[in-house]
């Protein structure tokens, strides 16, 4: 028999469809009026185990490529590197776009709603290598979806390199 002031895990379901459970209890125990207003829509709730990293990587400065990194198949934003692109700069990060895009990248950032999202945008010609373009800086990170491109950028820069299916190693 367990005792417990405690709401199950999957009472969170109750608060997805709007009934918040927690705030009701309060609220009758004040007896405050109380009134559900449940959602008018399916919710299905999955409770899997996330996986959730701690990485002891110090940087400031993440130069992260355009072309199938940040942006898929020409068309959709990586809403993940997104996210964390956000949360590094809530963390004062610096955030430098690296990128051999061929067309009009201003454009592009403003139709993908990513203009003002970077500190500084570097756009090189296809024959330079990126790793160039890097300060010689121990507290960068670079992310690309290029290994040949990570590869140069460990050989010769000596930091820390991500492909975008990494990002939840950086995110904490």
């Amino acid at each position: 028999m367990e005792i417990a002031a405690r709401f199950g895990g999957s009472s969170i379901l109750c608060k997805a469809i709007g009934v918040n459970l927690p705030l009701m209890t309060l609220f009758d125990a004040f007896d405050y009026p109380v009134r559900i207003q449940q959602a008018d829509y399916y919710v299905e709730l999955d409770r899997a185990l996330n996986n959730r990293f701690r990485c002891n990587i110090d940087f400031n400065t993440i130069y992260v490529d355009y072309d199938d990194c940040l942006i898929l198949d020409k068309k959709t934003v990586n809403i993940r590197l997104v996210e964390f692109l956000f949360k590094s700069l809530n963390e004062r990060k610096k955030l430098v776009l690296l990128t051999k895009h061929n067309g009009n990248l201003e454009e592009e950032l403003e139709k993908f709603r990513l203009a003002g999202l970077f500190d500084r945008i570097i756009h090189i010609p296809d024959d330079e290598e990126k790793y160039l373009y890097i300060e010689n800086d121990d507290k960068a990170i670079f992310i690309d979806d290029s290994f040949a491109e990570r590869q140069r950028v460990i050989e010769n820069r000596h930091i820390p390199v991500f492909s975008p299916e990494m990002i939840d190693v950086l995110m904490g």
